[in-house]
């Protein structure tokens, strides 16, 4: 090796040292709510550079010593050191985008895309942004034409493949899951063009607290990004007195979250479940009006109509009275919103009533179990999915009864230990009745409660049964 070349590599060995101790990588800038977050899970800067340089020293030193050519190795060495810093720039820049776009709270996990479950990692974005960076891909296409559908919102409890897979996906628009994450399940929902949001509650307390709706809301957006979903459906139940704090509290929820998603989550879906009426439902005194302005989507649960049985003595009625369920729509669209927002929500399970005794016309009269101030509830009877309530009637022989004035079906047992039992619910007949209601009434669409509801097994009576339900789906 000459001293030339010698000298060479000394002279470029400090020269790339030193652009490297003195180089920058991609910090971050955002504010001090997430300076923890950043300390936490960026990398530093310094440190990469400060070890790449050592490495690079020691690399040349090795070259220098057993007094070879360093030139090559120089020039590998380069290029692979160019080619890892663009990789970290990429990760370090994506961190602090997330950081910055997002305003994860620090407690969370950063993820990217590098952690995405999905094959393909566009199906790991929201739909609406996958339109944005892909409007052709396939699975876009057909979540646009899905736009142009009724929307089909299906509730979901927790279930494997061996359930979700046998839903009919060409009907479904948007999933909400409940006390779950799948994220084989996410994939599989995108891939068909459909829309997943997480189910989001607050206690009633931290209703009338800003900061605590504000970390709330945050909480929500930050779970929302690191699962790959879609939105937030905003499952809120409780009973709200008039003119309090929590009714003004939860409106301003509803706001403060779809501003958060809307600004931070491009194309997020907000959706409010709302009680079968308005009018202070189960206590539920909300500013109803508010909920529908700010939302994206308003699912009005027209079942559990029977939670407050205040006329007449306390018996076994219809959990889903078609009649009612109307009544329900009108009051929401006497107060001004709009029938593109609203989805009907229906019953895909019934309520099992025990009888206290049972009259010549089939009244069964039920034990009185209060509930928010009512003597008289549904609470007297216990909730079972479609499947068994149609399994139970096969099992007993039980005459099937309809009633007219609910347009539902009912029928009675005697169970092994001699219970008479009364079996509200809705079947294919009365649900079809309920989603002809939803087409002419230019509604969003309807949804349910759940879609697990039905036998997913592989028997024909089964598949028979699935394929029946989903496609009485308008």
């Amino acid at each position: 090796m000459s001293a030339a070349t010698d000298t060479k590599c000394v002279f470029l060995t400090y020269l790339v040292t030193y652009m490297l101790s003195s180089s920058s990588l991609p910090s971050s800038s955002s504010s001090s709510s997430s300076s923890s977050l950043s300390s936490s899970s960026s990398l530093s800067s310094s440190s990469l550079s400060s070890s790449m340089s050592l490495v690079l020293s020691l690399s040349l030193s090795r070259h220098h010593h057993q007094r070879r050519d360093c030139w090559p190795s120089l020039v590998l060495i380069i290029d692979a050191l160019i080619f890892t810093s663009k990789i970290i720039y990429l990760i370090v820049g994506h961190l602090n985008f997330i950081q910055l776009h997002f305003q994860l709270i620090p407690s969370q996990k950063i993820r990217t895309f590098m952690d995405c479950p999905c094959g393909d990692q566009l199906l790991c974005l929201p739909l609406e942004q996958a339109k944005e960076k892909n409007a052709s891909a396939p699975h876009v296409l057909l979540y646009e034409q899905k736009k142009t559908k009724s929307e089909i919102f299906a509730f979901i409890l927790k279930c494997d493949g061996s359930v979700w897979s046998k839903f009919n996906w060409t009907k479904l628009t948007t999933i909400a899951i409940v006390g779950f994450y799948d994220s084989s399940l996410v994939c599989h929902a995108h891939h068909h063009g459909v829309k997943v949001v997480k189910l989001g509650n607050i206690p009633t307390s931290k209703l009338g607290d800003s900061v605590a709706r504000s970390t709330w809301v945050k909480e929500q957006a930050s779970d929302t990004v690191l699962k790959f979903l879609d939105g937030i459906n905003i499952d809120f139940e409780d009973a709200v007195p008039d003119n309090s704090t929590e009714k003004l509290g939860l409106s301003l929820l509803v706001k403060e979250t779809a501003e958060v998603f809307h600004n931070t989550i491009a194309g997020s879906q907000v959706s409010v479940d709302v009680a079968w009426k308005t009018g202070g439902v189960d206590g539920r005194y909300y500013d109803y009006k508010a909920i529908g302005k700010y939302s994206d989507m308003v699912f009005v649960m027209a079942y559990d109509e029977q939670s407050q049985i205040w006329d007449g003595p306390c018996t076994a009625r219809p959990n889903s009275g078609i009649f009612h369920a109307a009544q329900g729509i009108q009051s929401y669209l006497k107060i001004g919103i709009p029938r593109e927002k609203l989805v009907l929500g229906v019953p895909w399970y019934g309520y099992n009533y025990p009888c206290i005794s049972l009259d010549s016309n089939g009244t069964c009269y039920i034990k009185p179990i209060p509930f928010r101030g009512c003597n008289c509830s549904d609470a007297a009877g216990k909730e079972y999915p479609f499947h068994f309530m149609k399994d139970t009637q096969k099992l007993y022989h039980a005459q099937y009864h309809w009633d007219k004035d609910s347009l539902t079906p009912w029928y009675n047992i005697k169970d092994d230990k001699g219970q008479v039992r009364q079996m509200r619910y809705d079947d294919e007949r009365s649900l079809s009745y309920k989603y002809m209601y939803a087409v002419s009434s230019g509604l969003r669409g309807v949804g349910m409660w759940t879609a697990n509801f039905l036998d997913y097994s592989d028997t024909p009576s089964a598949v028979d049964q699935q394929n029946t339900m989903w496609d009485l789906l308008p």
